[in-house]
């Protein structure tokens, strides 16, 4: 009884192993049968021109956005300025110029960057290149570069791969200097076009200028680290002026470094007006009361339009012109 029992489970076992090499060799043929149809690399094509696609769209979309800010304003929409958000956006490209290659210009997208205190940064710039120097771009899918391609208004990007080192680079070189290291330190980022920015404790204003060594070309830009106002006030907090007449508001705000900008505003323009440098101006009798706001705070100074008063030259030219 025990000799069946053993050899049932021999039988088993003998049977699970050819079960099992079976499968395997049923598996060797059909990993084999997908690679020699190619599907694998179908589906790996497929991806790339997947991922390919999607970049060409972000680019169209963005090259759209910059078309917006420049009918409001802005700077012009250059294919620079879209290579530029595309590599804030993190995609790896690559630019290669032919020919001489001069530099006219450094481009950012924002001239002032702001920044809280203990903060790290990164400002893309592009560099711009005198008319009729030729600028490739080629962005990096799948650990390999396919070309951006701009004409008459439209943007694609090839599929075919393109070889780098077939084409000849013109390096540029890039120096960065802060204006005050306390506030922020600035340096560039080795292989890229991209400043690296990192704010001390200290809040403030502070200038950072972006020079290309090669052709002296440089570009300046504010980066703004906030400093809140603690304390805010306006003198006068009353004022009497007569119609067509201007007086000037003064403010006081601490502590001196404060980043809060001062805003004004009158409750009622047709009365008394207010300049950005908080210049009251008389418009017709009336009272009226202009609001100051910097940060948390508001202040607010009351404002009495009275007639103009005539003295007595004023009188006889007034004869005079009627006459």
């Amino acid at each position: 009884m025990k000799l069946s029992i053993r050899k049932s489970k021999g039988i088993t076992l003998i049977a699970l192993v050819i079960t099992i090499i079976i499968l395997l060799i049923l598996a060797g043929i059909s990993i084999s049968a997908l690679t020699g149809s190619g599907l694998f690399q179908k589906a790996e094509d497929a991806t790339k021109i997947s991922q390919i696609k999607e970049i060409e769209e972000a680019a169209r979309i963005l090259y759209m956005e910059r078309q917006m800010e420049q009918i409001v304003g802005g700077e012009q929409a250059t294919m620079a300025g879209v290579i530029s958000d595309l590599r804030e956006k993190c995609y790896e490209i690559k630019q290669i110029t032919e020919g001489a290659g001069n530099i006219t210009g450094i481009s950012l997208k924002e001239d002032n960057v702001t920044m809280e205190k203990s903060q790290q940064k990164e400002v893309t710039y592009t560099f711009v290149y005198e008319e009729g120097t030729r600028v490739r771009y080629f962005v990096e899918v799948q650990g390999k570069y396919y070309e951006i391609l701009y004409n008459n208004m439209e943007i694609t990007v090839k599929t075919e791969e393109s070889d780098l080192k077939e084409i000849e680079t013109v390096k540029n070189e890039i120096t960065v200097e802060s204006k005050n290291t306390t506030i922020v330190n600035a340096k560039p980022k080795e292989n890229e076009e991209k400043i690296a920015l990192e704010s001390g404790a200290t809040g403030g204003i502070v200038e950072v200028i972006l020079t290309e060594t090669n052709s002296n070309v440089t570009k300046t830009f504010n980066v703004i680290v906030k400093e809140p106002a603690t304390s805010f006030t306006v003198t006068p907090t009353e004022v009497t002026i007569m119609r067509g007449d201007t007086t000037k508001l003064t403010t006081t705000v601490e502590p001196s470094n404060a980043t809060d900008k001062i805003t004004w505003s009158s409750s009622d323009e047709s009365i008394a007006t207010v300049a950005e440098d908080g210049t009251v101006t008389g418009v017709k009798i009336g009272t009226t009361t202009i609001i100051a706001k910097c940060g948390e705070f508001v202040q607010e100074c009351a404002v009495t339009v009275e007639p103009k008063k005539l003295v007595f030259g004023d009188l006889a030219s007034e004869r005079i012109r009627i006459g």
